[in-house]
């Protein structure tokens, strides 16, 4: 009973140990950073959270924003010493040096943020040993080279974060049969092929992957990712016609960013019929034919980007349904129409960019009932004003409309007298 005692009297000191170990591994212009001493219980040191008071094993190390600096593989083997430590978060600090593949032997880790950092090198696929890592987020840091394939075997893996670094090659076809990913972060790398089909089960409910290389179609089963919320796939070299059912399934989805890609034809049928969508963002790409009445179903939009295509016909009167709609951008199109008076019925618009159409016939006066409109721009049109209150680029006074900072209506103008 006595060398129980003794035993359990050891385990607070021993990891207080660990733990001074790792502090004093650090450089000693950054030591301090971690007021860490042994007046009192290592539970209570800042950025260590234990089980509880009775239970003296530390299950996080929460050390984000400390400015802690030097060679990250140097100190790890005193932390993977720590042999209940589930969480490390040591993002948003100055670490630099390789990815440290001893991480993949701490025995219960399973949230690993080392985001925000100096870290090189390649991703080691030690990293990947785990069976139970729910989170990985090395993020913004100079990482090189591919993702591993081995990111396969971590069938617990709910988040993956490797935005804002050098990665190269493709997405590890390995990567898209993970049962629990729900959140996929690889924007800003080097990325490059086509985007591998998903899984008929998919969990995904937040796939960002812009800024990247990426080619090819967007493949039809991104329908089955039926919870997915938010679609960032900006800034790539994806293309072609999307098929009319791509958006099906995804009745879950908020946020849609394809902008400046390579995708033409018509807008998919599907994509008008995505109820949630609180920001459309299809911006530069060569989508043509016209803008469909189903907008109407935008309830919750409150952002639409649909300029630098070759949208053609008129923006439809069902545009009156937008309720919410804050942006609209439609410039940089082949709009040849005037604007519907429907438009007095966006009474949240505070953004409207209409300029380089071929847009023409009377400004509806009921334009004058937006009064959260900040900013309008409907150059190069040819508009005319029943009662010509108009007088170059001047804001007429009649709009009522005074919060405008911009309005901008310049050339080709016609009105009578």
């Amino acid at each position: 009973m006595n060398l129980h005692l003794v035993s359990s009297a050891s385990l607070p000191q021993a990891t207080a140990i660990h733990l001074l170990q790792f502090q004093n591994s650090l450089p000693e212009s950054t030591r301090f950073l971690l007021p860490w001493n042994q007046s009192i219980s290592h539970c209570q040191w800042p950025g260590v959270s234990c089980y509880s008071e009775e239970d003296f094993g530390v299950e996080s190390l929460n050390l984000t924003r400390y400015g802690l600096s030097g060679i990250f593989e140097k100190s790890v083997s005193n932390l993977c010493k720590l042999p209940d430590l589930l969480i490390l978060d040591i993002s948003g600090n100055n670490f630099t040096g390789k990815i440290p593949a001893l991480l993949g032997n701490c025995s219960k880790l399973n949230t690993i943020l080392l985001n925000e950092n100096g870290f090189s090198g390649s991703i080691p696929v030690q990293l990947f040993k785990s069976r139970q890592i729910l989170q990985i987020d090395l993020g913004y840091n100079l990482l090189t080279g591919i993702i591993p394939p081995e990111v396969g075997q971590c069938n617990s893996l709910e988040y993956l974060g490797l935005y804002n670094n050098f990665l190269n090659g493709e997405i590890p076809v390995e990567l898209f049969t993970l049962p629990n990913l729900k959140f996929l972060h690889l924007s800003t790398n080097n990325l490059t092929k086509g985007l591998h089909d998903f899984p008929s089960l998919c969990s995904l409910s937040d796939l960002r992957i812009h800024e990247n290389s990426f080619s090819g179609p967007l493949p039809v089963s991104l329908s089955n990712c039926r919870n997915l919320s938010v679609l960032y796939a900006s800034s790539n070299n994806l293309g072609g016609i999307i098929p009319p059912n791509t958006f099906k399934g995804l009745q879950e989805l908020e946020f849609l960013y394809l902008d400046r890609n390579k995708f033409e034809g018509e807008i998919p049928e599907s994509l008008w019929g995505l109820r949630n969508l609180k920001e459309l963002i299809l911006a530069d790409n060569m989508f043509n034919q016209s803008i469909s009445e189903d907008i109407s179903r935008f309830k919750q939009i409150t952002y639409l980007d649909l300029s630098g295509n070759n949208l053609t016909g008129h923006i439809p009167r069902s545009i009156s349904s937008l309720g919410n709609l804050n942006h609209l951008f439609v410039y940089d199109n082949m709009i040849t129409s005037f604007l519907p008076p429907e438009i007095g019925n966006c009474s949240s618009l505070v953004e409207i960019r209409l300029q380089h159409n071929f847009i023409s016939g009377n400004l509806p006066s009921e334009i004058c009932e937006l009064h959260s409109l900040r900013l309008c721009l409907i150059a190069s049109g040819k508009f005319g004003w029943k009662e010509n209150i108009f007088h170059g680029n001047e804001l007429p006074r009649k709009f009522g409309l005074e919060n405008v900072n911009k309005f901008s209506m310049e050339n080709k103008w016609v009105g009578k007298g």
